[in-house]
């Protein structure tokens, strides 16, 4: 099955569907409250062909990692003709429009390709959106778009908060290695590899580009700073600020960084997020991030 699809609530004028893919890791309950449609998205590993969430979950996914270490996991893309019955659907449900939120175009080449397969879609009209980021920010644009939708606001509208949400949304990442990301050509090592003389710090730019910002040989430090960074926005904000560390498959560091983070900073919301199998491909075992940003429910 490409896309999860089930009868959520939705407003009496809710005519436009929210679709997120698996990536951005929200749960069964957050996309059946807020009417979120999921396209899971299909990872290689060996010659085996997994859908995300559907017969690969984190576990099984790092679990693989360990034990078949000659298989290299790969991203691989969903086919845009497989949409097809998506689409289908919604305008049967009566939709009139559908926004999908993908992550990062420059981890994934799946917006940019939607972008150009929606102009052949007569069923309804889709809107691609750039999340221009990964998991958590990808999450919180969806729950926003997904709250909305069911407000009865218009596209155009919930578009328009979706650019100031993204606009506030920040991210840091700590990798045990590039070698992941420069295997998928998402990152070239050569102009970076002075930089690294430990794990190296990754962000997204302001067009959901990855960027190498420099490098960490204790994870400890790689999370000071990221409690000055945070620090600071929430001096700097006229808004409410909500964050969510995201791990992969270092329990004990999470909880280390969400212990650390809500001791400083007393005042944020802090939540525990993934790092699952699709983005786990690009970013290896022992990846940790934190994503930060203005509070989406403010927006709605």
């Amino acid at each position: 099955m490409l896309y999860w699809l089930k009868q959520a609530k939705r407003g009496p004028e809710m005519k436009t569907a929210v679709v997120t893919t698996s990536s951005a890791y929200l749960t069964a309950e957050q996309c059946e409250t807020y009417g979120i449609k999921v396209i899971h998205a299909p990872v290689l590993f060996g010659n085996r062909l997994y859908q995300e969430g559907v017969d690969l979950d984190s576990n099984l996914f790092y679990r693989l990692l360990k034990t078949e270490k000659k298989q290299i996991p790969t991203p691989a893309q969903a086919s845009m003709d497989e949409l097809t019955p998506l689409f289908t659907d919604l305008a049967h449900e009566g939709y009139e429009d559908v926004i999908i939120i993908g992550l990062a175009g420059g981890l994934s080449g799946f917006i940019n390709t939607l972008t150009t397969y929606a102009q052949n879609v007569t069923a309804l009209q889709v809107w691609p959106w750039d999340s221009y980021g990964v998991c958590a920010s990808t999450g919180y644009q969806a729950l926003l778009a997904g709250q909305l939708a069911q407000n009865g606001l218009s596209v155009q509208e919930i578009l328009a908060r979706l650019s100031v949400l993204r606009s506030r949304l920040k991210s840091v990442w700590l990798l045990d290695s590039l070698r992941p990301l420069s295997r998928t050509g998402q990152i070239n090592l050569n102009p970076v590899s002075d930089l690294l003389k430990g794990k190296p710090i990754l962000t997204f730019t302001e067009q959901g580009q990855v960027k190498v910002t420099g490098s960490a040989r204790f994870d400890r430090s790689a999370l000071n700073e990221s409690v000055k960074l945070l620090g600071q926005d929430e001096k700097d904000a006229d808004y409410l600020l909500r964050a969510t560390v995201v791990n992969g498959d270092d329990r004990e560091s999470m909880q280390e960084w969400l212990d650390k983070l809500a001791a400083e900073l007393p005042n944020i919301q802090f939540e525990e997020g993934i790092i699952g199998p699709y983005v786990g491909t690009l970013m290896g075992s022992g990846a940790m991030g934190l994503v930060w940003g203005q509070d989406w429910k403010s927006l709605t």
